[in-house]
């Protein structure tokens, strides 16, 4: 290196045009002189000019947007020096001093302005430098470009119809929503879907700003989008309670109402802001100015189970539009709002039919399923429906889809069953095939349901209230057949006593199929319940041949058949043999 120095500045500066003139590319050349200018600080200052010449003409000055973007002073000026366009642009269209505006560099920016940069210069998306500037808060940056380019049209718009104010105004910049007002900026400019100044700033909570607008222009208070909502809308709606209380207590119009006809206090109730609703009220909002679709607060806090908005309306006087009892009823229901329920309950249905209407089924059904015990009280003491409708055409005995007698099963509510049961629930109850499954079987009738979840008083008063136990269910296996293999002996008499089908017990009957007859008759006799065997005997139970397959040493599926005593035998339970042997 050191005879490399020893070269007179002449000669030096002859190997730098070498390098230009090469016939590589400009990237290769420019890798080249860096490291060149690397090798020590006299070569440096020789190639510096090369170097930004080359970035000026060919990299579109990209040595003054990086200056511009980390607040390098010392790079920038140089860059400006050697001819760097103020103006330019990187690969999104973004100018160096949008760059320096984004990142608060104020002295950089002021190096631009002072190099003639276009401050009207916008992006892609037709925001200039003060938008940015604006954007990211940096007051500094916005007043000198005001103060370098008094001229500049404040009330310009970007891609989405947004001026600099919006946007002071969107972010919570206050001070700059000041300085852009004092300047003259006109808040009345809204962006393309409607929305203005003051209403961004209530629907983000921005109370500083809207006290700053407030300062100019009082009439903000009740000025409305496109959709109608006035600021005290925005922050009701958007859950911003000292905006609301600061714009109640600047006289805001507090039952202005929207397209929809839904005034503050309707909009804090639908979205659950239980806090604001009670500063509307206690401030002296309508409790009973309703929508376009005639519903009142109450209404709403009703159907969405708010029971302290409830609590609030109601003890103002607030009371149900006509008609809207019964549709409430059913509503709260099926979403499971059970204070709701109860609330609509005390209140009592209008008219002489009490709890008779089909409406209150669906509040058993909730009642039941939810498990409230003091609500299921009253309905049943009220006469309330325990059975859906069904279409008269339709002459069916059975259901076809949960009910509040299944629900009681399901929980194995023994004392529930049978007040539903004496109620006149009807006891046959399917579920489609696959929808309901208990202990990892799907079940499809409500007695087999029962039966797996094994409570004896529950399946006596299923059948004694008329559940059919000859009905198969999925696996097409009646209950009979499982209870038979439970081996609960008590309960398989009380069922073959209440059979009403005199023809025996046999395939033919159609109780049991030929398959679980002798599917039957196998595990009984395997289990060697000889007591089991005399209750199906005395019943009529078919005897028949009883088979099995197994697979032989070649792989190949062989039927095996015995009767029954001999299987008895086989698997030795001499008594129930002697006992079929005299059959």
């Amino acid at each position: 290196m050191g005879s490399l120095l020893r070269l007179p500045t002449e000669l030096l500066l002859e190997i730098v045009s070498w390098i230009l003139a090469s016939k590589n590319r400009v990237d290769i050349i420019i890798k080249i002189l860096h490291a060149f200018g690397l090798v020590h600080p006299r070569i440096w200052v020789l190639i510096e000019r090369s170097l930004y010449a080359l970035d000026v003409r060919y990299c579109g000055s990209s040595s003054l947007l990086w200056a511009a973007t980390n607040g390098q002073k010392a790079t920038a000026l140089k860059a400006l020096e050697f001819d760097a366009s103020p103006n330019s642009v990187d690969n999104i269209y973004r100018s160096a001093l949008s760059n320096a505006a984004t990142a608060g560099h104020i002295e950089i920016v002021k190096l631009l302005l002072d190099h003639d940069a276009d401050i009207n210069l916008g992006n892609d998306l037709a925001q200039s430098p003060l938008f940015f500037a604006v954007i990211e808060g940096h007051k500094d940056v916005v007043e000198l470009m005001l103060e370098k380019r008094p001229l500049f049209d404040l009330d310009r718009v970007d891609y989405t119809g947004r001026t600099p104010l919006f946007y002071a105004a969107r972010w919570g910049w206050a001070d700059i929503v000041d300085l852009l007002l004092s300047k003259g900026a006109d808040r009345t400019v809204g962006d393309f879907k409607g929305s203005y100044v003051e209403g961004v700033a209530a629907e983000h909570g921005c109370i500083d700003v809207l006290q700053v607008i407030m300062t100019y222009d009082m009439s903000m208070l009740d000025n409305p989008n496109v959709a109608n909502h006035t600021p005290l809308a925005l922050a009701t709606k958007n859950g911003h309670f000292d905006a609301v209380e600061m714009l109640v207590e600047c006289g805001a119009n507090m039952n202005a109402r929207n397209a929809t006809g839904r005034t503050p206090l309707i909009l804090a109730t639908l979205a659950r802001h239980v806090e604001i609703a009670k500063c509307l009220v206690q401030a002296g909002a309508d409790i009973n100015a309703t929508d376009n679709l005639d519903n009142a607060p109450l209404f709403y806090a009703i159907k969405l189970g708010i029971g302290e908005l409830i609590t609030l309306y109601s003890g103002r006087g607030a009371e149900l539009a006509h008609g809207k009892y019964y549709w409430l009823v059913d509503a709260v229901s099926k979403s499971g709002y059970m204070n709701s329920l109860c609330w609509l309950l005390d209140l009592g249905p209008s008219g002489t039919c009490g709890y008779g209407s089909m409406v209150f089924y669906d509040a058993l059904y909730a009642a039941i399923k939810y498990k409230q015990d003091d609500l299921v009280d009253r309905l049943l003491i009220g006469d309330c429906p325990v059975d859906p409708e069904r279409p008269s055409e339709i002459d069916n005995p059975y259901f076809h889809l949960k009910t509040p007698l299944w629900l009681a099963v399901e929980q194995g509510n023994e004392k529930l069953v049978q007040r539903l049961l004496a109620k006149g629930a009807n006891a046959n109850v399917f579920i489609n095939w696959g929808i309901c499954t208990s202990r990892g079987r799907k079940v499809g009738i409500l007695l087999t349901m029962a039966i797996t979840k094994g409570k004896d008083t529950i399946i006596r008063s299923l059948i004694d209230y008329g559940a059919h136990f000859d009905l198969g269910d999925s696996a097409e296996i009646n209950p009979l057949y499982r209870v038979v293999r439970k081996d609960n002996i008590d309960l398989v008499q009380h069922m073959l006593k209440s059979w009403s089908v005199p023809r025996g017990f046999t395939h033919k009957s159609k109780l049991l199929t030929e398959h679980m007859l002798r599917t039957l008759w196998m595990t009984v006799i395997a289990k060697g319940n000889l007591a089991m065997v005399r209750l199906l005997l005395e019943y009529g139970a078919e005897l028949c041949m009883l088979c099995y397959f197994r697979r032989d040493a070649s792989g190949h599926l062989r039927k095996i058949q015995y009767l029954p005593t001999a299987y008895a035998l086989k698997k030795g339970a001499e008594e129930i043999a002697e006992l079929l042997d005299t059959m």
